[in-house]
């Protein structure tokens, strides 16, 4: 999965995905760029590989910073190794028609806010329900391990800002 920070418009934006309506485990929901590792990959080219499929991103364009934890998602059965990158520019993003639905941004700044982590009833698998934390951006829950991993990014950028203030 791919974090992807750049510049635009003042603010720090990074690229979520709609995913198409599909009978498989993750089918409709939000998530970052990213997916299955091909043999012998790394999570890195793995992250970049699964980008350009997706958005079109253009890889020799990012920077890589590092990586966030690494966790497991139950629903998918998946190993997840988050990448964080950046680039110098707006990346000019292409949604892979059968995959992605639509994609949309949101900023670092509204995602380190105090208030920016919420709390829902949702219907998982269409027979549970339960309160899940999630962030609102541009309209569109998310939560589970996109909410997780945007997560980690938060607390670190928020100590990053506490620590630079002293």
């Amino acid at each position: 999965m791919l974090i992807l920070l750049y510049p635009e418009l003042g603010q720090v934006h990074f690229p979520l995905t709609r995913r198409h309506a599909y009978t498989g485990t993750h089918g409709g929901q939000v998530s970052l760029p990213g997916g299955k590792a091909e043999p012998g990959e790394s999570a890195i080219e793995t992250a970049l590989r699964e980008a350009k499929e997706e958005v079109g991103l253009n890889a020799q364009s990012v920077k890589v910073l590092g990586q966030l934890s690494d966790f497991f998602v139950i629903p998918s059965n998946f190993m997840v190794t988050p990448v964080v990158g950046v680039t110098e520019t707006p990346p000019e993003f292409q949604a892979d028609p059968v995959e992605v639905k639509h994609i949309f941004t949101g900023t670092l700044e509204a995602l380190v806010q105090d208030d920016a982590v919420r709390t829902s009833t949702i219907t998982v698998a269409g027979q549970f329900t339960l309160e899940a934390p999630h962030f609102e951006i541009q309209g569109e829950m998310v939560w589970g391990a996109t909410a997780m991993m945007l997560n980690e990014l938060r607390w670190i950028v928020r100590e990053i800002m506490l620590t630079s203030r002293n």
